[in-house]
């Protein structure tokens, strides 16, 4: 994922297939935080008002940047919309967690 903090944002453009490649990096890394993401439900686009930033398109088409500058996690304001909660559904920790529990369960009862 590019590290936004490290470069001028204004003086670069990126060609098509390299902003599809960046945003199937996004994808990928919402997808480790969250495996049963419907990432489909979710328009994910670079902005068209802040040059080379990934962001998400709301239903009012208002763009929110999903990743932090720095490109370490995801960034609070995109995790607390609505529309991003119901399409991420639970965490990757809170599924493991629950597979544990049951696997636990099952092997217990067996």
């Amino acid at each position: 994922m590019l590290d936004m903090s490290k470069i001028t944002l204004q003086k670069i453009l990126l060609s098509e297939e390299d902003k599809q490649k960046e945003i199937q990096k996004v994808k990928d890394f919402i997808k480790v935080h969250y495996p049963n993401a419907k990432l489909d439900t979710l328009t994910i686009i670079f902005s068209e008002k802040n040059l080379n930033q990934i962001v998400v398109e709301g239903p009012r088409r208002g763009e929110t940047k999903i990743v932090l500058n720095d490109g370490s996690d995801l960034a609070k304001d995109f995790l607390n919309l609505t529309f991003v909660k119901k399409a991420l559904g639970d965490k990757a920790e809170t599924v493991i967690s629950k597979n544990s529990a049951s696997i636990k369960k099952h092997t217990k009862g067996a």
